[in-house]
């Protein structure tokens, strides 16, 4: 059985509270930018290999997930990374100026194709869009709100 508890006090430890609430806010407002998901993935990769982070999840054991989906992920998210490196202020605080020419400038700075650069857009709109999700939810948002205003981490249940 995982400990979520464990994981959001590790995820806070490392990125720092002041910088925890910072990217909750954004997450709750839906400012969410590809800056905040660069700041998500190097606490992701500052905290252990997915494997390990998935223990943390309640039915998520290194077990019941395939080793070799976990290290593609991990290869990918490490992708990930380096592209958003390439990528300047405007771009991560903009996704939206994001065209061809632009793309095809982020990839060959980062040492990918276009497409690739163009699956981490996809992969940073479905994180967007689920975040909304989750923060469309009146009750949820309250609760995130009301734990956040009182300098505590987010609801883990």
């Amino acid at each position: 059985m995982g400990d979520l508890q464990t994981l959001l006090e590790r995820f806070e430890d490392l990125r720092g509270k002041e910088e925890a609430q910072k990217a909750s806010e954004h997450l709750i407002s839906g400012r969410f930018t590809l800056r905040d998901l660069r700041t998500q993935l190097d606490s992701l990769g500052q905290m252990g290999s997915l494997s390990k982070l998935m223990s943390f999840f309640p039915g998520l054991g290194p077990a019941k997930i395939d080793d070799s989906k976990l290290n593609e992920t991990q290869v990918q998210l490490r992708k990930f990374r380096t592209m958003l490196d390439s990528m300047t202020s405007a771009e991560l605080d903009d996704a939206n100026i994001i065209k061809s020419e632009r793309a095809h400038r982020i990839a060959r700075g980062s040492g990918h194709k276009p497409p690739e650069v163009r699956a981490l857009l996809r992969y940073y709109e479905t994180t967007k869009k689920a975040a909304h999700g989750i923060t469309s939810n009146r009750r949820l948002r309250r609760q995130i709100e009301r734990q956040m205003s009182q300098g505590g981490t987010p609801p883990h249940s």
